[in-house]
C-alpha cells in the first residue's frame, strides 16, 4: 500500500501528523538561534603572553621563540607564525582543516605547560585563545557623564557589568577606558639599599604578605572551624606598616618608599563622540542567539539607567543584531513575496481557488519540516540557510502541482473522488520522486566540500535538501487526501467556466507549439545559435569579478591610523581627533564616532 492511498483512506490521521508537525515546527522556529553568518571556526589558536616592559627583542629571544618550539610538536599543524611586541608575545598556529580543535587545545596548553619553566619569572602565564566569532562582542556600550573618569570606570566594574553578565547567553563584559586604580610603591633605591635588599627581593616580600592561606582547622567540644591566615591588604596603611627587613630592629616600608594610593598610568584613550569615556563589549556564549542577547541587553539598560547617577548616560554604540534582523527581514520578505507569486502563477493557469490553496500548503509545510530538522540539526538561521529557503520556495510546489494535475484528469474523466486522488499520486509518484532525487543529488554534492566554502554552502545545502524531501512528502500524502475532500464535482466546472484561465493556456499552448514547429524544422539554425550564446558567455565569464563574499553596508566604517613605531600616544590621539573632525565635516549622515588610540 502506498503513502498516497494510506494518506486518502485515513484523512483524520494524516491531518492530525501534519498538524502536530506544524506546531512542532513553530516551536522549532522559536528555538533556532538566529545569527547572520554560520558557525565558522577557522583552525586557529593564538597563544598571548604577557611580558610588561621587555623590548620586542626580548620578548622573542625569552618568550616567544621557547613557546614556538614546544607547540610546533603538536599534530595536524599547518603553519605556526609569531609577533613579538613591545611588552608583549603573540603566537599564531594555523591547523589543517577538519582537526577536532578542542583536542588541538588540550594538546597545545600541555605543551605550553612545558614551555612554562623556561619563561622569565616576570612573564604572566600565557593565554590560549581559538579563533571563534563569539570572540568578537555583540554590543559596545558606552558610559559618560560629568563624573570624574575614575568613578565611571568604578560604575562600570562594580554595577553595570554585573548587570549585564547576568543576561541569559552572555559570556562576559569587558571594560575599556577610564582611569583603573593602582598602588603604586616609589622606592628611594639608596634607603632600600641601605637596609641590603634589591628591587627583586622587594617584591617577593610584598606578594609574600598580601595573601590568604589556610592553615587548617580547629576541633571543639562539638565544633571544627577552619582558620584561615588573612594576609591580603586592605588598606594603603597596611601596605606601608609591611615589615621589610627585621636587622637591628624592624625596617617597614614606608622607611624606604612612598605608597601612593593612585592610578595606573594611562597608555591610551577612549572617546565617545568627541569625550572621554568608558566602554563595555558584551560577548556572547558560544551557540548562543545574537538577536535575543540583543534584545536582552536593551531590555536590561533600562533598568540599569535607574541605578546610575542623574548626570551619567549608557548608550549603545555598536549592535551587531541591527544588520543581522535586516538581513533576516528582508530575506523572509523575499521568500514570503517569491511564495506569493508562486501562488498567483498556479491560479492563472488552474483557475481554481480551491486547488491554488491545496497546492499552497505544500510551501508552508515544508518550510516548517526544515526548521525541525535544522533545529535537529544543530543549525543556526543565517543568511544561507534563508538563502536555501529562498532558493527552494519555487520548487516546493512542483510536486504539488503534477500530483494535483494528474488528479485533476482522473476526476475530469469521472473517477469517484477517492480513486482519482489514489490513482493520480501513483501513477506520478515515482516520477516526482525520481526528479526530486536529481535536484538534491545536486545539493548533496556540496556537503562533501571541506574548507570555509563547505561551511557556508553546508547549510544552504541541508536548507534545500530538508524542504525539497518535505515538499515530496506533502506532494505524496497531503496533496492526496486535501484533493480527496476538496476537489468535487462543482470545483471541476467552474474551472471549466473561466474563460480566462482557457484562454491563456490555449495561448501558452499555441504559442509554445508554434515556436517548437519552428526549432524542428530548423535543427540546424538552433543548434549553431545554442552553442554561440554559449560561447559568447564563456567569453564574458573572464569579464565577471569574483570574490569570496560580497560586499555588506552594516552602516559602520572602521579607520586604521598607524603613526611612526615611537610615537607617543598623546600625538596619535590628536591625529585622530583630526580624522574624526574630517569625517565630521564631510559625512553629514554620521551619528557616533568611536576613538580608541594607543594600548
Amino acid at each position: 500500500m502506498s503513502l498516497s492511498s494510506i494518506s486518502v483512506k485515513r484523512p483524520i490521521t494524516t491531518f492530525m501528523v501534519f498538524a502536530a508537525i506544524i506546531v512542532i515546527g513553530i516551536f522549532s522556529l522559536r528555538q533556532i538561534p538566529i545569527d547572520l553568518l554560520p558557525d565558522i571556526s577557522y583552525p586557529a589558536m593564538a597563544v598571548i603572553t604577557d611580558y610588561e616592559g621587555a623590548a620586542p627583542e626580548e620578548v622573542e629571544r625569552m618568550v616567544t621563540e621557547p613557546i614556538e618550539r614546544m607547540v610546533s610538536t603538536v599534530n595536524n599543524i599547518k603553519e605556526v607564525s609569531s609577533i613579538s611586541y613591545e611588552g608583549r608575545s603573540l603566537v599564531l598556529i594555523n591547523f589543517t582543516w577538519g582537526t577536532d580543535m578542542d583536542a588541538a587545545a588540550n594538546d597545545v596548553r600541555e605543551k605550553i605547560a612545558l614551555a612554562e619553566r623556561m619563561l622569565p619569572d616576570e612573564a604572566e602565564k600565557p593565554l590560549v585563545f581559538k579563533f571563534d566569532p563569539s570572540l568578537m562582542p555583540v554590543e559596545i556600550l558606552s558610559l559618560s557623564g560629568n563624573l570624574p573618569l575614575e568613578r565611571l570606570r568604578r560604575l562600570a566594574e562594580d554595577r553595570v557589568k554585573y548587570e549585564l553578565e547576568q543576561i541569559e547567553g552572555v559570556a562576559s563584559v569587558s571594560v575599556s577606558g577610564g582611569r583603573e586604580r593602582e598602588i603604586q610603591v616609589l622606592v628611594d633605591r639608596d634607603k632600600l639599599e641601605s637596609v641590603g635588599l634589591s628591587i627583586g627581593q622587594l617584591v617577593r616580600i610584598l606578594r609574600a604578605e598580601n595573601i590568604n592561606l589556610p592553615a587548617g582547622y580547629m576541633e571543639t567540644e562539638d565544633q571544627e572551624l577552619l582558620i584561615r591566615g588573612m594576609g591580603e591588604f586592605r588598606s594603603v596603611e597596611q601596605i606601608k606598616n609591611v615589615v621589610i627587613c627585621g636587622r637591628g630592629g624592624p625596617v617597614y616600608l614606608k622607611d624606604v618608599a612612598e605608597v601612593r594610593d593612585s592610578f595606573k598610568e594611562k597608555r591610551g584613550e577612549v572617546l565617545v563622540n568627541g569625550r572621554e569615556a568608558v566602554i563595555l563589549s558584551v560577548f556572547k556564549e558560544s551557540g548562543a542567539n545574537t538577536v535575543r542577547v540583543s534584545e536582552g541587553v536593551r531590555q536590561r539598560l533600562s533598568s540599569i539607567g535607574k541605578l546610575l547617577p542623574p548626570s551619567v548616560e549608557i548608550d549603545t554604540i555598536i549592535d551587531t543584531s541591527e544588520y543581522i534582523r535586516d538581513s533576516i527581514s528582508n530575506l523572509q520578505q523575499t521568500a514570503i513575496q517569491g511564495a506569493a507569486i508562486a501562488m498567483v502563477v498556479v491560479f492563472l493557469f488552474l483557475a481554481n481557488l480551491p486547488s491554488t490553496l491545496i497546492i499552497s500548503f505544500a510551501i508552508p509545510v515544508s518550510v516548517l519540516v526544515a526548521f525541525i530538522l535544522l533545529r535537529l540539526a544543530g543549525l543556526t538561521l543565517n543568511i544561507m540557510t534563508l538563502g536555501g529557503l529562498a532558493i527552494g520556495v519555487g520548487m516546493m510546489v512542483d510536486n504539488a502541482i503534477v500530483i494535483l494535475e494528474n488528479i485533476f484528469r482522473h476526476r475530469q474523466r469521472g473517477e469517484p473522488a477517492q480513486r482519482a486522488a489514489v490513482m493520480g499520486s501513483n501513477e506520478m509518484g515515482m516520477a516526482v520522486t525520481a526528479s526530486t532525487l536529481t535536484t538534491l543529488v545536486v545539493f548533496i554534492s556540496l556537503l562533501f566540500v571541506s574548507g570555509i566554502v563547505g561551511i557556508l554552502f553546508k547549510h544552504i545545502a541541508y536548507t534545500v535538501i530538508f524542504s525539497l524531501s518535505a515538499s515530496l512528502l506533502v506532494a505524496l500524502t497531503l496533496i492526496p487526501m486535501l484533493s480527496s475532500k476538496y476537489l468535487s464535482a462543482k470545483t471541476l466546472e467552474r474551472k471549466k467556466r473561466r474563460r480566462f484561465s482557457r484562454k491563456l493556456n490555449e495561448y501558452m499552448e499555441s504559442r509554445y507549439g508554434f515556436i517548437l514547429d519552428w526549432a524542428l524544422a530548423h535543427k540546424k539554425v538552433v543548434i549553431l545559435g545554442s552553442v554561440s550564446i554559449l560561447g559568447a558567455t564563456l567569453l564574458l565569464l573572464p569579464r565577471i569579478g569574483s570574490e569570496f563574499i560580497p560586499q555588506t553596508d552594516q552602516g559602520v566604517i572602521n579607520i586604521s591610523v598607524e603613526t611612526p613605531t615611537g610615537t607617543k600616544w598623546r600625538i596619535t590621539e590628536k591625529v585622530a581627533k583630526k580624522v574624526e573632525e574630517v569625517i565630521r565635516e564631510s559625512v553629514p549622515e554620521l551619528d557616533k564616532t568611536l576613538i580608541q588610540v594607543g594600548s
